[in-house]
């Protein structure tokens, strides 16, 4: 059991400083049930901490100040736990809207939308809220198109203006022939009436202009 030990913090140590990582990735070093042994005398050493179901973190001192340990944050375990499940998720709809400039205030939790089960991740005092949504507020999780795309969908477009719109793909960096190329792949998701209008008078605004004046 010592050499198991020592192979596993060896290998521990071999990671990034507060680095996420699943039992399983593990079982290479010896048979599952001593590797399971294992991590569980380093958790209880406190050398390794326990964040979910097969998921652990591994505590690692900060070199300027040794006597804080950093392991990890909330939101890199969402993203751990959804792509070793092969869920696809993205930032909810009301950060995004306050990512690209059509609301002021910063949503006080931070909550991401996923075509997996409705969960929580703790961590501290820190937590993160994983809400099952459906798969058309999932469209482009990883692109900006899809940033604009979950921003609308909590959006009422009476309460957007065209330069709204424009300082939106401004922050999102999108520009010039990409702006009539993401307004046309816009179009043709199942938008509310009123959006689609909007999109339509943006896309002949930024027709008519070939110039990008950046927020106005």
């Amino acid at each position: 059991m010592p050499t198991l030990i020592n192979k596993v913090v060896q290998h521990l140590e071999r990671l990034e400083r507060g680095i996420l990582f699943y039992i399983d990735e593990l079982y290479g070093l010896a048979s599952v049930g001593s590797v399971h042994k294992a991590v569980a005398k380093l958790v209880q050493s406190g050398k390794v901490i326990r964040v979910s179901r097969g998921m652990y973190a591994a505590r690692k001192p900060l070199p300027s100040i040794p006597s804080i340990t950093v392991t990890t944050s909330p939101e890199k375990i969402a993203r751990l736990w959804a792509r070793k499940r092969g869920y696809r998720l993205a930032s909810q709809g009301l950060y995004a809207a306050y990512r690209v400039g059509f609301q002021t205030q910063a949503p006080i939790r931070t909550v991401y939308w996923s075509d997996g089960p409705t969960r929580e991740f703790r961590l501290d005092n820190a937590i993160v809220f994983i809400c099952k949504t459906s798969a058309k507020k999932l469209r482009w999780a990883d692109q900006t198109l899809g940033m604009l795309l979950r921003a609308i969908y909590v959006t009422n477009a009476d309460y957007v203006e065209l330069k709204d719109l424009h300082i939106a793909f401004y922050r999102l960096s999108i520009h010039n022939a990409e702006i009539v190329k993401t307004l046309k792949l816009l179009q043709e998701e199942p938008l509310p009436k009123k959006w689609i209008s909007k999109l339509k008078s943006f896309e002949k605004q930024s027709t008519q202009s070939s110039v990008d004046l950046g927020p106005q």
